[in-house]
């Protein structure tokens, strides 16, 4: 470092000249014309030091500045041309505040006072100033007092453009608080806002409100489409969420297809319906997603302070209980929070803690629907259907648990379990029944099942097990699962070669039914039960079925009607020349023991002409 304090004062400090401007005019305003070569005149050594000065400055990329008592600038360098656009002379001798962000000017001014009282502080600030082009560039400042300083008499300035660092700054800041997908605010952010919005309510004695939106069956949509095809119904969702809504309500998307919508002044339950309508009407209308319509559906929770919690999470925590009591009523509606729906939510909360080790705890259990023929009235396949026995809760029926083992990620191992289960029990069947027509086995296949790398694995291996001959297992999922899902049909495509059957459940239900049949490797396909409810009397529904038999026939798929609860719609069947039914006409769900005593029975024996029937002759 030189020995020159001059030199040493302006090369070792830095600020906003702006900045520097805005302190020395408000202590002391306007004044004379302060030049830097009156302060390094009149000596060998000044002037020598003035040159190296003057050649490490002209060349540096911070713009450094001088001022002096009056605030005049007295010294601008040549680098203020390249970073803001002004040449040196338009600085010097001026006061610029023009040039400072309004709302930088307080906080300078402040900044400025300090620096002026303490003779030698050095200070740090960040502000904006306005280019020459007219757009405004971040800068970070420090100035030094060297006012008392004989040699340099004035405040010396380094300047430096920051506008890069906090253009990242500002874009990391957002990713963290925004959902990437849709720009939405993500669950922190809106946790944070509803923090601050209920502080507000309280102290004004108002009410807000907070909607839990999901999609309804979105799982299905995604796999069917393929899931970069469902980021992009997620985003078209965002964004119809947001064209509906105000400027002052927050939206959201909490993770998933879960959205969240904060109204600030909601008066009343009246005003919240009247939103979570308005939210439902935008999505009636189907999404554009590539070249597809996709229409989409939601459920939706609505929760109102105080009433439904305090707190940010008690809000959001009852509005998704809401949520859910709209889903389990059919979907596509909303719920309001009642505190009678709190009990539903600790038993999720109870299921989600137990679930994880439901399997290695022993709990599952596996239940068996019959598959009857209906000419020969004989069990021709059994239909393996999980349950859970809770200790707190009791004995639980799938549709309590299989859509949250979904969410919570355990379904690769529940699925795995029963595929091996009902694998062993189908090969005991038959070997100790070896003279009846073997049953079928059928096993449902989840999503998570289905896309996991291991599958054919996991299959083989059951087979291996149990000893099961793969022609009797059939391996059934819902059709929207397999629907353009290339590779979910090529895994089905080795089991087949296997052996293996593949059946498609709930069919008719899906988005483009017919379209896919041809190339699916697909043996059986069961006809949804809408289709069988009020069989024998509408005359068109009896028409569709029989279309449905008709075109399996010709594609060589084998039918099986769901469904079949009343006599009327199994003698309708009968008339169309249905193989194969199943429902709670001829059978519910019972214990392999059960299935057992009834595969017992000699030929012929099986009354499957009334409800419950079957099991009804079994011995007591």
């Amino acid at each position: 470092m030189s020995a020159n304090p001059f030199f040493d004062g302006l090369v070792g400090v830095s600020v906003l000249v702006a900045v520097a401007v805005v302190c020395v005019s408000a202590a002391w305003g306007t004044g004379g014309r302060l030049r830097i070569r009156r302060l390094i005149a009149g000596t060998g050594d000044l002037r020598r030091s003035e040159a190296r000065f003057r050649s490490l400055v002209q060349h540096a990329s911070d713009v450094i500045t001088v001022i002096d008592a009056r605030g005049e600038v007295g010294y601008q360098s040549p680098s203020t041309s390249a970073v803001f656009g002004y040449e040196p002379d338009e600085i010097e001798g001026r006061i610029r505040t023009d040039l400072i962000h309004d709302g930088d000017i307080a906080r300078a001014s402040a900044a400025g006072a300090e620096l002026m009282r303490k003779p030698g502080t050095t200070l740090s600030v960040e502000g904006r100033v306005r280019c020459r082009t007219g757009g405004w560039r971040h800068v970070e400042a420090i100035a030094t007092n060297l006012l008392h300083d004989p040699s340099v008499q004035g405040l010396v300035v380094n300047t430096r453009d920051i506008t890069e660092r906090k253009q990242l700054e500002e874009a990391l800041t957002f990713r963290a608080f925004h959902d990437p997908l849709t720009n939405l605010p993500n669950r922190a952010l809106f946790a944070d806002r509803l923090a601050h919005a209920l502080r507000r309510a309280t102290r004004r004695g108002d009410s807000i409100a907070v909607l839990f939106l999901d999609l309804d069956e979105f799982k299905n949509i995604s796999d069917s489409l393929g899931h970069g095809r469902g980021d992009e119904l997620l985003a078209a969702v965002g964004a119809r969420l947001l064209n509906s809504m105000r400027d002052t309500d927050t939206v959201a998307r909490l993770g998933g297809d879960e959205f969240a919508v904060l109204i600030e002044d909601a008066e009343d339950a009246a005003g919240a319906a009247s939103v979570a309508r308005r939210v439902l009407a935008a999505l009636e209308t189907a999404l554009r997603v590539g070249e597809q319509q996709v229409p989409v559906r939601a459920s939706m929770g609505i929760a109102l302070s105080p009433k439904a919690g305090t707190t940010a999470e008690e809000l959001l925590r009852a509005a998704d209980v809401a949520m859910y009591a709209a889903k389990a009523n059919g979907g596509g509606s909303f719920e309001f929070f009642e505190p009678s729906m709190q009990a539903a939510l600790l038993e999720r909360m109870d299921l989600e803690n137990d679930l994880g080790d439901a399997v290695d705890r022993n709990q599952l259990f596996l239940e068996y629907q019959p598959i009857v023929s209906l000419g020969q009235e004989a069990i021709r396949g059994t239909e393996a259907l999980v349950r859970w026995r809770h200790p707190k809760h009791g004995v639980l029926p799938p549709g309590r648990f299989i859509g949250l083992a979904e969410d919570r990620g355990f379904m690769g191992a529940i699925g795995t379990w029963v595929l091996r289960t009902a694998c062993a029990q189908a090969s005991e069947w038959h070997r100790r029944f070896p003279r009846s027509a073997a049953p079928r086995m059928v096993v449902n296949l989840s999503t998570t099942q289905l896309e996991h790398p291991g599958l054919v694995e996991d299959v083989e291996l059951a087979l291996l097990e149990s000893g099961l001959d793969p022609e009797r297992l059939v391996l059934e999922l819902t059709e929207s699962v397999v629907l353009e899902n290339e590779t979910a049909i090529a895994k089905l495509g080795k089991l087949r070669e296997w052996g293996v059957l593949v059946s498609i459940d709930d069919f008719g239900t899906g988005y483009s039914s017919l379209s896919y049949l041809r190339r699916l490797p697909l043996d059986i396909l069961k006809i949804d039960r809408s289709f069988i409810d009020g069989l024998d009397r509408v005359t068109h529904q009896s028409a569709i079925v029989e279309a449905i038999l008709v075109m399996c026939s010709r594609l060589g798929i084998e039918p099986v009607a769901e469904g079949v609860e009343r006599e009327a719609e199994a003698i309708e069947l009968r008339r169309l020349h249905c193989g194969l039914a199943q429902g709670f006409y001829f059978e519910r769900p019972i214990a392999p023991e059960k299935i057992a005593e009834l595969l017992a029975l000699p030929a012929g024996a099986i009354d499957l002409g009334a409800p419950g029937a079957a099991a009804a002759r079994l011995p007591s």
